[in-house]
């Protein structure tokens, strides 16, 4: 009787330990699926307009819209550049030729995106942003947008 006690005791903590351990892989490398493959990064940049970030504080006046491939500052309707985004997070920028008119915004952050290789979405409470960092993932530049 004593011996068939321990045995149940040795399965139940068996299959408890493994319960955590698969939950644990099981939510790990979700985790890391998402980090490296996103479908709906795509979607999610064209949502809404973003604002960059300069000393932890969105500049509004100074928001962008990323669609159809182009960047476009939405205070004064110029393209900023063309883009292009994949499911794997590899961003490219190609900068619009030519000057920005005077008093548009968008000529730090137009910089900012032609050294951007990769960017990834990230949302807090009911903030979303978007982090770009370049070939030595280095942050080059970071946007916000309320969430819809």
């Amino acid at each position: 009787m004593l011996g068939l006690l321990k045995v149940i005791v040795v399965v139940a903590v068996i299959a408890v330990v493994g319960g955590l351990a698969t939950h644990w892989v099981k939510g790990k490398a979700s985790s890391e699926f998402h980090h490296a493959i996103d479908t709906s990064l795509p979607s999610e940049l064209t949502g809404h307009p973003w604002a960059p970030v300069s000393h932890g504080k969105p500049v509004a006046t100074a928001r962008v819209r990323f669609d159809n491939g182009r960047v476009t500052s939405r205070r004064c309707h110029t393209v900023l550049g063309t883009y292009a985004v994949a499911i794997t997070h590899h961003f490219s920028f190609q900068a619009q030729k030519g000057q920005l008119k005077a008093g548009c915004p968008g000529r730090q952050l137009r910089a900012a995106l032609s050294h951007a290789t990769r960017v990834d979405f990230s949302t807090h409470g009911s903030i979303e942003e978007l982090t770009f960092t370049n070939d030595k993932d280095h942050v080059v530049a970071t946007l916000q947008a309320r969430a819809a």
